[in-house]
């Protein structure tokens, strides 16, 4: 391979003739083979080319500066300066190497890095959202990941659909948040990064806020069916069926639905007081006031503090960023 470029280079192809600087040659050839192919040139590889990366390529850079270098100093006049301009560029690499250092403290930082500078890398974005939405930078990282959905237009990659979808449902902007999460729940992601139940679980939230009941109610189903111990799921389904029967947009049995499902979540987790003061909303509202009173008791029991309050008049969604 090295011969080969060397004759591509106008290089004498001749065995063992010391004009063909075959150091050089070989090691621009490694660093060549084995960058371009994760370069995102011939084929999209999927991921950022970080250190672990470089290993080989910087290899490669290193062997083809060294025989350079020697090259140089054994060879004068003009050819000089051909060996020299590599060398030069091999100095200012350094420099950049130097320069970006700093930015590799951290996972952090180098995300932050890279988002600010790769604005059209969907991946890139979508990392950097990820960190702005850690920081509860909520209308930047809305922002962000908007940029990485519109840099890939395929909307194969669920994740930064899900997770728009929820900073919007955040803040209240059902609509939207419903348009983003449908998109989410058809495409692609990784259960190493968030589970499958928790998308779906979100758009039948989204479903609700914009009046249908009946699909929100199928959606938390489907979570449920895929993770069969999901105690959010269950919370939520119970209160979408109470509070749409008691709106009259179910049919009135969905209240006692409501309870058979919240009874479900209390069975694996006795001790949640969110699940025991939706209980004692539904009971007062099902008219068994006995049974409310038993919860509410639970409940003060749990958490003292919150029973100066006396009973909830609500039933309380259960929500968080993933």
């Amino acid at each position: 391979l090295g011969r080969g470029l060397g004759v591509a280079g106008r290089l004498s192809p001749a065995r063992g003739d010391p004009s063909v600087p075959e150091g050089p040659v070989v090691g621009m050839a490694i660093l060549l083979l084995s960058f371009i192919p994760m370069a995102n040139v011939l084929f999209p590889v999927g991921t950022m080319v970080g250190e672990r990366l470089l290993y080989i390529p910087s290899a490669g850079f290193l062997l083809a500066a060294v025989g350079l270098a020697r090259l140089a100093a054994e060879r004068g006049g003009a050819s000089k300066l051909w060996y020299l301009l590599p060398l030069a560029a091999g100095v200012g690499a350094c420099w950049l190497c130097a320069k970006r250092v700093p930015e590799w403290a951290d996972s952090k930082t180098i995300t932050v890095a890279d988002g600010r500078r790769q604005l059209n890398s969907a991946r890139v974005q979508f990392n950097y959202a990820n960190v702005l939405l850690m920081d509860q930078r909520y209308d930047e990282a809305l922002a962000t990941y908007q940029r990485s959905i519109a840099i890939d237009p395929t909307d194969h990659d669920s994740l930064p659909l899900y997770h728009a979808g929820q900073i919007l449902t955040f803040q209240g902007r059902h609509v939207e948040a419903e348009r983003y999460l449908d998109k989410a729940v058809s495409g692609y992601f990784s259960p190493l990064t968030v589970k499958e139940e928790e998308i779906f679980h979100d758009y039948a939230l989204s479903l609700w806020f914009v009046q249908k009941p009946q699909e929100a109610i199928f959606n938390f189903q489907k979570a449920l069916m895929i993770n069969p111990y999901f105690t959010k799921a269950m919370n939520n389904q119970a209160c979408a069926a109470a509070l749409g029967a008691m709106a009259g947009v179910l049919p009135r049995e969905y209240l006692q639905q409501g309870l058979q499902v919240l009874e479900q979540a209390l069975g694996l987790e006795p001790n949640n007081i969110l699940y025991w003061r939706n209980a004692v909303f539904m009971l007062n509202a099902a008219g068994d006031l006995q049974a409310a009173q038993g919860a509410w008791q639970r409940a003060v029991a749990l958490d003292p503090m919150r029973g100066a309050s006396g009973q909830p008049g609500e039933c309380t969604w259960e929500f968080y960023f993933r």
